[in-house]
């Protein structure tokens, strides 16, 4: 409560402007991340669930779609069979996910993770506005989440069904915030919307822990 009332009155005049603070996060996105995105390659560690789980689920997703069949419900790769489209972690549904609809799974692997962290940098910086911040606190919480050590302990464990939790999970907030200060049509809209892709993502918890936290604010 006491960081909602602080941002009662927004302040948006001052240096960096938005899309200045956009190119920065960008910028820093590739000077620490930029590594993922070299071709030939795919992220890796011992313990990562890409290799484990997901290169596997996308790749029956993308033969699939090769061979004109659609969205497969059904993958028979695994001992007797499971479950595909109706799996929480293949996320064949997720917007964000739609590179493994263009590019064979290996090769949009890579880009899925970075514009996952990018766009986690860029919801913390809306937070930051919602909640009234000036432009360069913003830009150091985008900073932050950008490299915050549960955004790496995610891309180290592969964790490509979390990462969308993760990322999206403060923009609940920030519509949130949005639409107690200005009811209006848009904002309501907004704040439906981001709650259906947390909802998607499996994440039901967040949904519940801003219902509450709804109730409780004035």
């Amino acid at each position: 409560m006491v960081l909602r009332k602080l941002g009662l009155h927004r302040r948006d005049d001052g240096a960096p402007a938005w899309w200045v603070s956009f190119l920065l996060v960008a910028a820093l996105a590739l000077v620490g991340y930029g590594f993922i995105l070299q071709p030939g390659q795919i992220l890796y560690s011992p313990h990562s669930d890409i290799l484990a789980y997901h290169l596997g689920a996308k790749e029956v997703l993308w033969r699939s779609l090769e061979a004109g069949r659609g969205v497969p419900f059904w993958r028979s790769d695994q001992l007797s069979g499971g479950p595909a489209f109706t799996s929480p972690n293949a996320l064949y549904t997720y917007p964000l996910h739609v590179l493994f609809y263009l590019f064979p799974p290996p090769a949009a692997v890579n880009w899925t993770v970075w514009l996952h962290l990018v766009l986690g940098a860029v919801v913390l910086w809306e937070l930051g506005r919602a909640l009234g911040l000036g432009p360069w606190p913003r830009l150091l919480m985008a900073a932050a989440a950008l490299f915050s050590f549960k955004v790496l302990l995610a891309v180290y464990a592969g964790w490509l069904s979390l990462l969308p939790g993760i990322t999206f999970f403060p923009l609940l907030f920030a519509t949130l915030f949005h639409l107690t200060e200005r009811p209006r049509l848009w904002n309501a809209l907004a704040l439906a919307a981001v709650g259906a892709l947390c909802l998607h993502e499996g994440m039901y918890s967040s949904c519940t822990t801003a219902d509450g936290f709804s109730r409780r604010m004035p």
